[in-house]
């Protein structure tokens, strides 16, 4: 459910949008069929979308060799989207790629909350 929404409305909302969904109207003539404005359909959008998405898409990642795997595979990562990154077979170098890669998502350099998590 929407965060800070009362029940009703977000009721209301839902079922504006699945009527919207099924209609054939942009966005504006379905908001002069509905009575309400545009503004108020967006801001809408917005707010159940974010409910129904999970709070986190943050998955554990942990690098560990394949049992029964022949030295020459190559060790890939798969994210969402398609996306896949070889690394070869040098576990090390994949953990490195792993922690930039995840500095990058976070938004800051893995040694220094490193260093900051020792300092504690």
């Amino acid at each position: 459910m929407a965060r800070g929404s009362r029940p009703a409305k977000v009721q209301e909302w839902t079922q504006r949008m699945q009527r919207f969904d099924a209609s054939s109207l942009t966005v504006a003539e379905f908001c002069e069929a509905e009575g309400v404005s545009a503004q108020s359909y967006y801001h809408w959008k917005r707010k159940l979308g974010e409910a129904s998405r999970p709070r986190s898409r943050f998955q554990s990642v942990r690098v560990s060799p394949a049992a029964g795997r022949s030295p020459s595979e190559r060790t890939t990562i798969r994210l969402g989207k398609g996306i896949h990154i070889e690394l070869g077979d040098d576990l090390s170098m994949a953990k490195q790629v792993v922690h930039q890669v995840l500095a990058v998502v976070i938004g800051t350099d893995h040694n220094t909350a490193a260093n900051r998590t020792k300092a504690k």
